[in-house]
């Protein structure tokens, strides 16, 4: 075991670490794929639980959320069916709104032109839950549960 910043370091595979005595282990940074530096810039100014922003692209959630809004996503939320999340699609990411049938969850477009997607690994596949929209006034401003 070496010191690596006043905790010692032990290499089992490379994966095995350990911090001081009784300290859970550092978490792995995770990597957001087609967000790429956006998701980046966020996890590396902010801890991974606290609420961060996102501009909406396309139309695939009209007409509540119109092209270019910005939404704020709670990773810390709790999904729901009706809750709107943002969930991990292989390499990408995707905002819709969270639906289940007959036990089996999936995402929901609200512009009725897009698919529905099913959620391959259940509500695993969810990163965060949108919690606000966000308005140039107060009063345009939207909060969700």
């Amino acid at each position: 075991m070496a010191p690596l910043f006043g905790y010692p370091i032990a290499v089992m595979a490379d994966t095995a670490r350990t911090g001081p005595a009784g300290a859970p282990p550092p978490r792995a940074r995770p990597t957001w794929g087609a967000l790429g530096s956006e998701m980046d810039d966020h996890y590396s100014s902010c801890s991974e639980a606290e609420p961060f922003a996102l501009r909406v692209i396309g139309d695939s959630m009209e007409p509540e959320f119109q092209d270019g809004c910005i939404i704020i996503i709670d990773p810390t939320g709790v999904a729901r069916p009706g809750s709107y999340v943002l969930a991990q699609q292989g390499e990408e990411y995707i905002f819709r709104q969270l639906a289940e049938r007959e036990g089996v969850y999936y995402l929901a477009a609200l512009n009725t032109a897009y698919p529905n997607l099913p959620l391959t690994q259940g509500l695993q596949d969810i990163r965060g839950v949108i919690i606000q929209q966000a308005g140039r006034r107060r009063r345009d401003r939207k909060f969700y549960d």
